[in-house]
C-alpha cells in the first residue's frame, strides 16, 4: 500500500468538500470559523461575516491546522443556526 504525499491529501480533502454537503470547522482563537466550496471557489464564514477564500489560503489552513469536517446544515453558531442560508 503506498503512502500518500500531504499534497494529495490535501486535494483529496478539498475534492471530498467540492462532492458533498460538508465545510470545514476550523477552531481559531477568535472563535470557530466555517469553510465550504461554492460555485465558483471557497468560502469562509465566522461570527462577524462571510468572505471568498482563494484555493492557497485554503491549502494553508487545511496544512496548519485542526478542523473537523461538518454537514452543512450544522456549521453555525448554535444548534439548527445555520450559517449557510442557501444550502
Amino acid at each position: 500500500m503506498s503512502q500518500k504525499t500531504e499534497a494529495e491529501i490535501v486535494a483529496d480533502l478539498m475534492a471530498y468538500l467540492r462532492a458533498h454537503d460538508v465545510c470545514l470547522a476550523v477552531d481559531r482563537a477568535s472563535g470557530t470559523e466555517w469553510i465550504r466550496a461554492t460555485g465558483s471557489g471557497w468560502e469562509r464564514a465566522d461570527a462577524s461575516g462571510r468572505d471568498s477564500l482563494t484555493e492557497a489560503a485554503l491549502r494553508a489552513i487545511i496544512k496548519a491546522n485542526a478542523y473537523q469536517v461538518v454537514p452543512m446544515d450544522a456549521a453555525g453558531p448554535a444548534p439548527g443556526d445555520s450559517l449557510w442560508e442557501d444550502s
